[in-house]
């Protein structure tokens, strides 16, 4: 039987290993990605009643209509992957084949942050977070890119959530073990994730100071506060500026002239640009070893 990929870490694609052990797309239809990407969500445990997933891809259509459509698109899916395509039905329900034959970037993350999520970080070993990261690495764009639907938007913030949690979990696993730059490249991403956690803000600041970046940390500081004032009209928390009192003393000025502000934040840019460049980079090597 054939091993595939499929990703939705982005936009939604699946391979598959050909005789020399390569992967090559499989060319599917805008009605096999939202299929593919709605199991993906939804079926790593357990598969879902066909009447579920035609209601929730076509939820505008009739019963008859939607289910119609369903078996339309399965029909098309195994036309263009042929009969071993990686979807499972039985006794009237849908999902997806499992590992060897099928493996799935998001159930690959899941499964390595659940291995640590619940746990003090203390406990954590390499290994564990190497997974995490790789797993990580497989994303190539905003989750579910491309696909519509009313069910994509409760799906791409559960994905967001879980991302955001494992970039978390990267963090303190660096930090506790001593590791500011790794645990500052982690702390970067979450705040470009979500950049309203004033936790992350906070902890930045104090791991840029461990670093003796103490321009970066008040570069941040400055930084969190322009897009909490601009954005939502509030001032920071308390735990900000005590995030900055804790990294730079009680003296550390409240401010800090504006081409040296500027300078920081044109490099921080550029550092942005090139870890993204290498993220992919390794996404592509990964690729290539497999």
């Amino acid at each position: 039987m054939s091993a595939f990929r499929l990703g939705v870490m982005g936009q939604p694609c699946l391979s598959r290993r050909n005789r020399d052990g390569l992967w090559s797309p499989v060319s599917l239809t805008r009605a096999n990605r939202s299929l593919l990407s709605l199991l993906a969500v939804h079926c790593e445990r357990s598969p879902l009643p066909r009447e579920t997933v035609a209601e929730m891809l076509w939820p505008d259509c009739s019963e008859a209509r939607s289910r119609s459509r369903l078996s339309s698109a399965l029909w098309r899916l195994r036309k263009s992957i042929g009969p071993d395509a990686p979807v499972l039905e039985t006794d009237g329900c849908i999902g997806l084949l499992r590992a060897p034959v099928l493996r799935v970037d998001l159930w690959c993350l899941r499964r390595a942050a659940g291995r640590v999520r619940t746990r003090p970080a203390e406990t954590w070993t390499r290994r564990q977070i190497a997974a995490l990261d790789l797993a990580m690495q497989f994303r190539s764009g905003p989750f579910l890119s491309e696909v519509d639907g009313e069910w994509t938007a409760a799906a791409r913030q559960s994905c967001a959530e879980l991302y955001e949690t494992a970039l978390e979990c990267l963090m303190r696993f660096y930090r506790n073990r001593g590791d500011c730059h790794r645990s500052i490249d982690a702390a970067r991403s979450l705040v470009r994730q979500d950049p309203y956690r004033e936790d992350i803000h906070a902890a930045l600041i104090e791991l840029y100071a461990e670093a003796g970046q103490r321009a970066r940390a008040i570069s941040q500081y400055q930084h969190c506060c322009e897009i909490l004032r601009t954005d939502l009209g509030v001032a920071p928390a308390g735990e900000i500026e005590a995030s900055l009192t804790r990294a730079l003393g009680r003296n550390a000025p409240a401010a800090i002239p504006a081409d040296l502000a500027a300078l920081v934040g044109e490099m921080d840019a550029a550092l942005d640009r090139l870890h993204q460049q290498m993220r992919s980079l390794k996404s592509v090597l990964g690729a290539l070893s497999n």
